[in-house]
């Protein structure tokens, strides 16, 4: 049967677990504002009632309770959600990426402006059309316009493409700046696996270093995808994408053998090496969502730009120079390349005995057709006919669309990033309001538990000290 100081060892222990509880609350409050900090509570049990079923058990009626005991203190979240989250980050990631690099890119073809490739490819035909109306005269203005507006052309085309290869070196850059961010990731979860594995088997929940851990995965998510995998000592595997298995099975951070990998670039291509000095081993990963996939489209797209443009100036050089030097020049000599050098952005510009000497613009179609002959001139001027602005033109748009495009997935994608939030600080996030009306619950049971030791001490007072003899 039990004692009379039951009671008193049931309170005792009530107030405990009260205090215990008030103290999660008070750490709850006390991160309220901190990043990845996940809630948590002390899970109450009550303790196994008196008498236990034996064959010498009492016949009293019933069982009487003995009191509560904290379980555990655990940890408010959804690991569902946060597989969604992770997921979505790095779909956004993607598209953060895609989008800097296209408005990068629009900033370099300035479209549309008076500055930009387009304004200055009108104003170069309109040059030759005037020349072809004004041809007299061996240093006429219009000649030497046609000159100047040309050399514009030729120093915004290489501008341009110098800008788009320091652009595609930045991104290199950057490429590497992330890699090196994921490996620092691994160490950093590869630490904090030790940590919470050590505690784990010493019997205690490391709630803060596993918060500590997810927000690590958060921000690895953003940059590159992986699956992770819960072990039974605490710590996690996380995996990357076998490009010849076709499965996760690449691990960046091997939590059962207290060991992580590391990230690389080769030829293009992520390569995850396993083991360290002689005794490695190069696994090629697939990247399919992050910053570091965005990194690679964009690189993609990049080149392809550039491309396109090497496309459009190797053809109106070649164009150009074909029509010019079926023409003569008002000396009668057939006229030369009009512009000098191979056919890339790199290196187009005016030739430079043309530049020296305005004379020598072939726009006479005949060596005999005088200083008034402009037919030449008129049949450059014609070129643009062929599609030249209608090339650029194309290509400016395809860049306005992808650039929309970006634009408009990005944002969807942080509304749906915002929504999950919401939802997983609606789990995981601390309400200080609802904190305090806990904490005073806590108040009221811990002075409930009080008022029942003052009740057992006068009854324990009459019987020792006043129950006559």
């Amino acid at each position: 049967m039990p004692s009379t100081f039951s009671g008193l060892y049931i309170c005792l222990r009530a107030m405990q677990a009260q205090q215990l509880s008030l103290e999660t609350y008070a750490h709850n409050i006390a991160n309220a504002e901190t990043d990845g900090f996940s809630r948590q509570r002390a899970v109450l049990e009550t303790t196994p009632p008196w008498p236990m079923p034996s064959i010498n058990s009492s016949g009293m009626v019933g069982q009487v309770g003995t009191g509560v005991d904290v379980a555990r203190i655990e940890r408010l979240r959804d690991a569902y959600l946060d597989v969604q989250i992770r997921k979505e980050k790095g779909i956004l990631g993607e598209w953060t990426i895609k989008q800097d690099t296209l408005e990068q890119i629009e900033i370099i073809f300035q479209e549309p402006t008076e500055t930009g490739l387009n304004s200055l490819l009108t104003q170069f035909w309109d040059s030759w059309l005037q020349l072809s109306m004004n041809s007299e005269g061996t240093s006429s203005a219009v000649r030497t316009t046609v000159v100047e507006t040309a050399s514009s052309l030729c120093d915004a085309l290489r501008h341009t493409k110098m800008q788009l290869g320091a652009l595609s070196e930045d991104m290199d850059n950057i490429i590497k700046i992330k890699v090196d961010q994921v490996n620092s990731i691994a160490e950093q979860i590869d630490a904090l696996n030790n940590q919470i594995k050590t505690l784990k088997t010493a019997g205690f929940e490391p709630n803060d270093l596993m918060d500590q851990r997810d927000l690590l995965l958060d921000e690895l998510a953003g940059v590159i995808d992986f699956k992770f995998q819960e072990n039974d000592d605490g710590t996690i595997d996380v995996n990357f994408f076998n490009t010849e298995t076709g499965i996760y099975d690449s691990p960046l951070v091997d939590g059962a053998g207290g060991s992580f990998n590391t990230l690389k670039i080769q030829d293009d291509s992520a390569v995850l090496v396993k083991g360290s000095g002689e005794q490695t081993e190069e696994i090629e990963i697939t990247v399919s969502r992050g910053e570091l996939k965005g990194l690679f489209n964009s690189k993609e797209m990049l080149d392809q730009y550039k491309e396109d443009l090497e496309t459009f100036v190797a053809n109106l050089i070649t164009e150009v120079n074909a029509q010019h030097t079926q023409g003569y020049d008002i000396d009668g000599e057939p006229g030369q390349s009009f512009f000098w050098g191979e056919p890339a952005a790199d290196f187009i510009e005016v030739n430079p005995n043309i530049k020296s000497d305005v004379s020598k613009i072939a726009a006479a179609s005949a060596p005999d057709g005088g200083p008034g002959d402009g037919s030449n001139a008129l049949a450059v001027s014609r070129l643009r006919e062929k599609g030249f602005d209608d090339d650029y033109r194309n290509l400016i748009s395809r860049l306005g669309v992808d650039t929309n495009e970006s634009r408009r997935m990005k944002e969807n994608q942080e509304a749906l990033v915002g929504q999950l939030g919401e939802r997983k600080e609606s789990i995981s996030g601390v309400s200080i309001d609802e904190e305090l009306a806990h904490m005073i619950e806590c108040q009221h049971s811990y002075q409930a538990a009080a008022r029942f030791l003052n009740t057992m001490d006068q009854l324990l007072d009459t019987l020792i000290n006043r129950t006559a003899m």
